[in-house]
């Protein structure tokens, strides 16, 4: 097997036409992507081979007639430039919550499931990037939990004589360790959605601030370090840490935790960034973990540079704001990593079409193309009943991007986004041309040589 790690090349497309288990347009676009980064079948012939999904579910994954080189191409071009390579992909996939973890632990097929998720043969997902929720969220198969809760949330542990992962033994660690064990090159970003409650001026773990007072500060930071410590105990490296899930959102009905920028700084500059020197923690720290809209955010923590020496890298949602967004962010930060860690599916949309064309548009293909390293989706796995839980461009416009693996193969995505119009293109480089004709409306096609 080749590593994960691909680089992503520029690409144009000159062109205009006229949760993941249970559900299956996000899953089988996400396969699309980790054809991406695996060692698929290849030929010595000068050819691409073909997968195809198509918007009306007719075609899944199916493996197609190879693409020929050509004397010379016809219809639109996707011309890709090998001289301008742009980050190195350090994964795909999604993220693991409680609800997740106790629903794949539970299930009679836990093993095919996690082989099919995290494997690497080519009938496997190849899940290479995992999101794990640090505690508790708004899924939840169990009571919402943290690693330091007291049995009165006004009391303090400063020294965490409470800290403990234990709960995360039922199900979570196991989950992540079979993981591990099937993937050895999969990458963890843990990310906490709320402080132990008596950290918090709310002193619930459902809403309010983190407390700004200094040894409320140090105590956090030095739970990230017992955290982290406790992991690779159990043999499990964590990659990244995500200081704080989406940090401008309170709410009372599920976990939760504003720190505002200002506490933030100082919680980076003054308490996490010298704990994680001082016991030599390899991990890389990542912020933001929020939406497209609220950039400045990021931005002002990245003005000062006490806090920014410490910052791997800027992790985004896509519910709300414009989708390029990171790319100018990119263009003001080149030395500081984008992440892509959350967008979910639901009932409002269940159009295979639509999921395909949207998903494959705006996340995949777009957040690759504004330098995210990284692309995941949010729930692994949910029940049949979606838990358990706690309580600007041109829409037609052929769409595309291509990455050469570490074993120098070839790997070329593109996408038909029109409602109506099939699209007849050639793949134009290395002073070659391979025609592809008649892609069909909303459908992904990936080519790889």
């Amino acid at each position: 097997h080749i590593e994960v790690e691909c680089q992503i090349f520029f690409i144009t497309s000159k062109c205009v036409c006229s949760s993941l288990i249970n559900n299956k347009a996000l899953m089988l676009l996400l396969v699309n992507w980790l054809v991406a980064a695996q060692a698929f079948i290849t030929s010595n012939n000068d050819e691409y081979q073909v997968w195809l999904t198509t918007g009306d579910g007719s075609k899944k994954l199916r493996r197609e007639a190879p693409c020929l080189r050509t004397p010379n191409g016809h219809g639109y071009s996707v011309w890709v430039d090998r001289t301008k390579r742009r980050q190195s992909m350090e994964g795909f996939g999604a993220s693991l919550t409680n609800a997740a973890a106790y629903v794949i632990y539970h299930s009679p097929n836990r093993h095919l499931i996690m082989r099919d998720l995290f494997g690497n043969s080519l009938d496997d997902l190849g899940v290479s990037f995992l999101r794990l929720v640090m505690g508790a969220s708004d899924f939840q198969g169990v009571n919402p939990y943290t690693y330091d809760d007291l049995t009165n949330n006004h009391d303090t542990d400063f020294d965490l004589n409470h800290f403990s992962i234990d709960k995360d033994r039922a199900f979570v660690l196991p989950i992540v360790k079979e993981a591990r064990s099937i993937n050895h090159n999969l990458r963890i970003l843990a990310t906490p959605w709320t402080a132990p409650a008596w950290m918090k001026t709310s002193h619930n773990m459902f809403g309010g601030e983190l407390n700004g007072g200094g040894q409320y500060l140090e105590a956090y930071a030095k739970y990230f370090v017992r955290f982290i410590q406790a992991y690779q105990a159990e043999g499990i490296h964590i990659d990244y840490l995500g200081i704080q899930n989406e940090p401008l959102l309170s709410r009372n009905d599920y976990p939760t935790m504003v720190i505002n920028v200002d506490l933030m700084k100082t919680f980076i500059r003054d308490h996490v960034g010298p704990q994680f020197r001082k016991g030599n923690i390899n991990t890389k720290l990542i912020v933001y973990d929020h939406n497209w809209s609220d950039s400045w955010y990021p931005e002002q923590l990245l003005s000062d540079s006490s806090v920014k020496q410490y910052v791997s890298g800027v992790a985004w949602h896509g519910y709300d704001g414009n989708h390029d967004v990171p790319g100018g962010f990119h263009n003001k930060h080149p030395d500081v990593g984008i992440y892509f860690t959350e967008i979910s599916g639901g009932g409002w949309d269940t159009n295979f079409a639509s999921i395909l064309t949207w998903d494959s548009r705006i996340i995949f293909i777009g957040q690759t193309l504004n330098w995210a390293k990284a692309v995941g989706l949010w729930n692994l796995a949910l029940d049949e009943n979606h838990g358990p839980r706690t309580n600007t461009f041109g829409w037609d416009e052929l769409q595309s991007v291509a990455f050469v693996n570490t074993d120098g193969s070839t790997v070329i995505v593109v996408q038909n986004p029109s409602t109506s119009n099939s699209a007849s293109f050639s793949l134009d480089l290395d002073a070659k041309h391979y025609q592809y004709d008649n892609l069909p409306p909303q459908s992904v096609v990936t080519f790889v040589k």
